[in-house]
């Protein structure tokens, strides 16, 4: 028998699935590939983000993250944000983002000065892309 508590989470699982805008990716395994993913962009958010960052935060069933963030766009959608000065971040539970918070995550990292330059994250965008080098 069903609880409500599971009931009423599967429901709405079916409704934000149904609501979502893209489809997912075809992958491989659990990363994102940039290859598959799609046109990718990481910019810093802006102040008329918040409401994507807010959703995103409700997607997550996460605290909406504060301060600086770094947000990735997958085919211009706000699948994820996080905060470049660390922390926790939040992303869509509905798309497969986990290389693509790994790659925000470096590049916040680099931007913090905890990176050097050129030789690890070369080799993120190396891993991320499936071998190919990512244009700049």
């Amino acid at each position: 028998m069903q609880t409500l508590n599971t009931h009423l989470g599967t429901t709405r699982e079916r409704e934000l699935r149904a609501t979502s805008a893209a489809p997912l990716p075809r992958l491989r395994d659990e990363r994102t590939s940039l290859r598959d993913a799609g046109r990718v962009v990481l910019r810093r958010a802006r102040p008329q983000d918040g409401a994507a960052v807010a959703h995103l935060a409700a997607l997550d069933e996460a605290p909406i993250p504060h301060g600086d963030l770094l947000l990735v766009e997958l085919d211009e959608r706000i699948v994820a944000a996080v905060p470049v000065r660390g922390g926790e971040a939040v992303a869509d539970p509905f798309q497969r983002t986990a290389g693509l918070v790994d790659l925000a995550e470096r590049r916040a990292a680099l931007l913090r000065g905890e990176l050097p330059r050129r030789s690890r994250l070369g080799g993120a965008l190396r891993h991320v892309s499936g071998g190919r080098r990512a244009a700049a």
